[in-house]
């Protein structure tokens, strides 16, 4: 489950910071509010591509950062344990940067991954 996203130089986002609760969450807002750029921020941390384009007018660079809290049994730690990455948190965080200079990041735990890893946990 998606708990918390920080989303910094995203399209029109400036920096944005979401808690979601437990259950059932919902986005509202008026045409070109920003709903839609929040789920391809989700999306990012999912594993879709990065493009230059998403970054905001006049910025350098965009991070958006998650929070998951997956169950004791998401197959998503055995993911984590077969990359090497320390599963002994409850929670996982996956953290892209996108910059003008075309060096991407992915993180997961802190840790540089392949954005290939990042897609498989987003899957």
């Amino acid at each position: 489950m998606l708990k918390f996203i920080s989303i910094q130089n995203f399209a029109i986002i400036d920096k944005l910071e979401i808690d979601f609760g437990a259950g059932f969450n919902l986005i509202t807002g008026e045409t070109g509010s920003g709903k839609s750029i929040l789920v391809d921020a989700v999306g990012l941390i999912s594993g879709s591509r990065a493009q230059q384009e998403m970054i905001r007018q006049g910025s350098d660079s965009a991070v958006v950062e998650g929070l998951f809290t997956p169950g004791e049994k998401h197959p998503c730690w055995e993911i984590l344990e077969n990359a090497g990455i320390d599963t002994s948190e409850p929670e996982v965080i996956i953290r892209r940067e996108i910059t003008q200079g075309g060096n991407n990041r992915a993180y997961v735990n802190s840790r540089l991954v392949p954005l290939s890893l990042v897609m498989e946990l987003g899957s």
